[in-house]
C-alpha cells in the first residue's frame, strides 16, 4: 500500500514538473525580459491613397486638408518589439488614433490631418516600465497648391 502511494506521488510530481517547464513566457512577443540592448524608435511617413496607407515617402510637405500616415518602428537592440504602446503627438495637426500598439513587425501606424499651413513636428514616444522613455520626431507641413491656370 505504501509503495503504491509513493509511486503515485512520484508520478504526479514528475507530470507537474514536465507541465510547468513548458511555460517560458508570453507567446505574443510582448515578453521582452530576455531581449538585450537599448530601445530605439524611428518615424517615417507614407502617402495616403484611397483612404489607406500606401508607399513610403521622404516628403515632408503634404496637401492641405489631405493626410499622411506616420509610422513608428520600435526595436530593442535589433529585435522588433510587439505589443508596446506608442503615443503620437503633433504641434498643430490632428492624429487618429493618438495611441497605438506595435505589431509583431514593431510598427505602429496613425493618420495625420491638418487644415493649417503652419509647419509642425510629429513625435512618437514609447515609455517602458523598465527603462527611460525613447522618442523620435519628424517635421511636416501642409500646403495649399494653386492649380488654376493663369489667364
Amino acid at each position: 500500500m505504501r509503495l503504491k502511494m509513493m509511486t503515485r506521488t512520484l508520478l504526479l510530481l514528475l507530470t507537474s514538473v514536465l507541465l510547468f517547464t513548458g511555460c517560458n513566457g508570453a507567446a505574443d512577443g510582448t515578453d521582452t525580459d530576455t531581449l538585450s540592448g537599448n530601445y530605439s524608435i524611428t518615424v517615417s511617413y507614407q502617402n495616403v491613397v484611397n483612404g489607406q496607407c500606401d508607399a513610403n515617402t521622404d516628403s515632408l510637405i503634404f496637401d492641405l486638408d489631405g493626410s499622411f500616415c506616420a509610422i513608428a518602428h520600435l526595436k530593442i537592440g535589433s529585435t522588433n518589439v510587439s505589443g508596446a504602446l506608442i503615443t503620437f503627438s503633433t504641434t498643430n495637426a490632428t492624429i487618429s488614433p493618438t495611441t497605438v500598439l506595435t505589431l509583431s513587425s514593431g510598427l505602429a501606424t496613425t493618420l495625420v490631418t491638418s487644415s493649417s499651413t503652419d509647419a509642425g513636428t510629429l513625435s512618437a514616444t514609447y515609455s517602458p516600465s523598465d527603462a527611460d522613455a525613447v522618442s523620435a520626431t519628424r517635421n511636416y507641413q501642409f500646403k495649399e497648391y494653386d492649380t488654376s491656370v493663369p489667364v
